[in-house]
C-alpha cells in the first residue's frame, strides 16, 4: 500500500469560541459521564453541516470532556437545543482551525479539506494546555507501535484524534477517548455516538467504525514527556 504524505497546516486562532451559558439543570462534572451517555446513546452529538466537518466535532468533544463549564453550556436537557449549541461551536471551531492569520504566521488551510493534522494538534494543545500535542504517522508496517501509542495516551483528560481513511488519503478524524482491555473508546462523528475500536481491526489495518474509512492514516497525540 502506497501511503502520500499528510499536508501540513498552521493553526489559526482568530476566531473566539461561541459565549455559553451554564445550563443547571445538568452538571455532568464527571467526564465519564458524557462518554457513557456518547456510548448507551442517551446523547448523539452529530449536527455536522458537511463532510469536512468531522474534524471539528472531535475538538468540540474533546473541549467537552476537558472543560466542566463549557460541557454544561453545551449539554442541557432538550436534545434540539444541544445538538444546535454543538452546532455552533462546531462552526467557530472551524473557522478557527482553518482561518488565515499571517500576522502570527497563520497561513490557514481550506475549509472545503477539512482540519489538518496541524489544526488538530494546534487546538488540543488550546483546549489542554498542560500537554503539547504531535502528530505520529502510521505506518503500515509498526501498527503495533502506533497502538501502543494510543492505548498509552488515549483518555477522556489527553483525548487523542485518529486520522482515518482510503489507501489513497485520510478522509475522516475520530476522538479516541479511553481504552479498556483490547478496545479504544471513539467519539465516532458522523454517527454522533462513542464506539469501540477492536485493537484487532487496528493492527490488521481495516477499521470499521465508520464506513469506508477503514485505514488508519495519523494520531494526534500527547507527548506525556513534556507535560507540565
Amino acid at each position: 500500500m502506497t501511503r502520500l504524505p499528510v499536508p501540513r497546516a498552521v493553526l489559526a486562532d482568530r476566531v473566539p469560541h461561541r459565549s455559553l451559558r451554564p445550563d443547571p439543570s445538568i452538571s455532568p462534572e464527571r467526564s465519564d459521564l458524557l462518554v457513557e451517555s456518547l456510548r448507551d446513546g442517551r446523547l448523539r452529538l452529530t449536527q455536522l453541516p458537511d463532510e469536512t466537518a468531522c474534524g471539528s466535532a472531535a475538538l468540540v468533544v474533546a473541549r467537552m470532556l476537558v472543560e466542566p463549564s463549557f460541557r454544561r453550556g453545551i449539554w442541557g436537557p432538550d436534545p434540539t437545543a444541544t445538538r444546535q449549541r454543538f452546532a455552533d461551536a462546531l462552526t467557530a471551531t472551524h473557522r478557527r482551525t482553518n482561518a488565515v492569520a499571517p500576522l502570527r504566521g497563520q497561513w490557514g488551510w481550506p475549509r472545503r479539506l477539512g482540519t489538518s493534522p496541524e489544526g488538530m494538534s494546534g487546538e488540543l494543545d488550546r483546549i489542554v494546555p498542560t500537554t503539547r500535542y504531535r502528530t505520529r504517522l502510521v505506518h503500515p508496517d509498526h501498527l503495533d507501535r502506533a497502538w501502543h501509542d494510543l492505548s498509552v495516551t488515549a483518555s477522556s483528560d489527553r483525548p487523542v484524534a485518529l486520522f482515518i481513511g482510503t489507501d489513497l488519503l485520510p478522509r475522516h478524524i475520530v476522538l479516541a477517548v479511553g481504552v479498556d482491555d483490547d478496545a479504544c473508546a471513539v467519539y465516532e462523528p458522523s454517527s454522533g455516538r462513542v464506539v469501540s475500536l477492536p485493537r484487532s481491526e487496528f493492527l490488521a489495518d481495516d477499521v470499521s467504525i465508520a464506513g469506508g474509512w477503514r485505514r488508519p492514516w495519523a494520531l494526534v497525540l500527547p507527548t506525556l514527556e513534556n507535560s507540565v
